[in-house]
């Protein structure tokens, strides 16, 4: 007996470790026969003490099915019905919980089911970006045509989700993209710690984004997303896939939808994360800012964060010059970032510059980590620095404890609140 599968049975036979009916939820795993792992998506239903367990049970059941069936024609939904079986229950002084759990194989394959032939809408996306070698084919060993290849290597920046980059879609598509490169012969390989968002690593020859949109489909009245890649070789050259639509409900939930940041012109920003843009509470991570352009350019970063708040993150304490030379890469701070906040949330980050302090206008005498007020905050969250000369933007969503395979504490309002209210506060924005 392996030691792997010895140890799933081991595992098997303790049984889950108890629930905590007020959280933190620690994320299940199941084995298969193989011994290899499970994961599993699941929901916690609790009532209180005198309710019998079957009935916060089957609450439990009806909350996870709901979840993952939100988007789908309700007609569609029974077989997940079926499969969502109960994991524990809890019991403490004031309530009794109980956990519903669906294996993702069995998610997998009623997903399947909705759209059949999602491999080929994306593999036929990628052999128009990564089209066969031109050269005529040669005759190999005992006169046997080669078959023309495109052996190309490809690195994924990230995906775009509504609006900010990673969360749980993101990386749900993203084994999907890994599989359908593969069956054109492109290998697929994640960005290396340290990567500023610009020089390609050795050996890659192009770079990968993608797109997701959500909408409603008008005819069926159905959510869809809208899912398109960008391609982008070494000299910056870039072409694109036309998009095409998949079932909602195929993908997991969707993350806040985040407003729309302004396109980029001359500034760039980059978010070293986890594949597809995503990471998780605890991560470190460091965000660039580069000046595209041949003139040095007076900066300033701008954090919008899921909570409303529009935070002044450079020029700071510790980077304290506001003028980024042409054509330079600069980290915002010496020691990075350690990630913090609630599953799901999306933070973004606004580069602005201009070629003098006064023309950034009224954000030049913001200097310093500081805090807008609530009133300037909501301007700048809904654009008031989309009309300076140069911008960049770009983000990340934050996983929950399910991708990070982590228990996750609830979140503590109180904490966030005092931590954000030792900041100053920013020059106000008319003055």
């Amino acid at each position: 007996m392996s030691t792997l599968l010895a140890f799933a049975m081991a595992v098997a036979a303790a049984g889950p470790p108890p629930l905590r009916c007020g959280g933190p939820y620690v994320p299940p795993t199941d084995y298969d026969r193989a011994g290899n792992p499970v994961v599993l998506e699941y929901a916690v239903a609790s009532g209180q003490l005198g309710e019998t367990r079957d009935a916060v049970g089957r609450e439990a059941q009806r909350a996870l099915v709901s979840r993952l069936c939100r988007l789908a024609d309700p007609a569609s939904c029974g077989p997940l019905e079926v499969k969502a079986k109960l994991w524990s229950f809890g019991q403490d002084a004031s309530m009794v919980c109980a956990m519903a759990v669906i294996a993702s194989t069995d998610l997998e394959a009623w997903r399947t089911m909705l759209a059949p032939d999602l491999e080929g809408e994306l593999r036929r996306s990628f052999e128009a970006l990564f089209p066969e070698d031109q050269e005529p084919a040669k005759k190999g060993f005992l006169g046997v045509k080669k078959k023309k290849k495109r052996s190309a290597v490809v690195m994924l920046e990230r995906i775009d989700d509504n609006g900010a980059p990673g969360g749980v879609r993101a990386d749900w598509l993203l084994g999907r993209v890994r599989a359908a490169l593969t069956t054109i012969e492109v290998d697929m390989v994640d960005p290396p710690r340290g990567w500023t968002g610009r020089i390609f690593p050795k050996d890659v020859e192009f770079s990968l984004q993608g797109t997701l949109l959500e909408r409603v489909d008008p005819k069926r009245q159905l959510p869809v997303l809208d899912v398109a890649f960008t391609v982008r070789d070494r000299k910056g050259f870039a072409r694109s896939s036309n998009p095409f639509s998949i079932p909602a409900a195929l993908a997991p939930p969707s993350p806040t939808k985040a407003s729309p940041l302004p396109p980029s012109v001359g500034l760039a920003l980059h978010v070293e994360s986890q594949r597809g843009g995503s990471l998780c509470p605890g991560d470190f991570t460091q965000i660039h800012v580069t000046n595209e352009t041949n003139e040095p350019l007076f900066v300033r970063v701008i954090n919008l964060d899921q909570a409303g708040e529009a935070l002044v993150l450079f020029p700071n304490e510790t980077q304290t010059d506001d003028l980024v030379p042409a054509g330079a890469t600069i980290p915002l701070s010496p020691d990075g970032f350690t990630v913090d906040g609630a599953a799901h949330g999306r933070e973004r980050y606004l580069a602005i510059g201009a070629r003098s302090p006064d023309a950034l206008g009224r954000f030049r005498d913001a200097r310093g980590t500081c805090r807008y007020r609530p009133d300037d905050a909501l301007k700048v969250q809904n654009g008031a620095a989309n009309d300076a000369p140069f911008r960049g933007a770009t983000g990340f969503t934050l996983l929950d404890d399910v991708r990070c395979r982590k228990p996750i504490p609830l979140p503590d309002p109180k904490l966030s609140a005092d931590a954000l209210a030792d900041l100053p506060l920013c020059p106000p924005l008319e003055h």
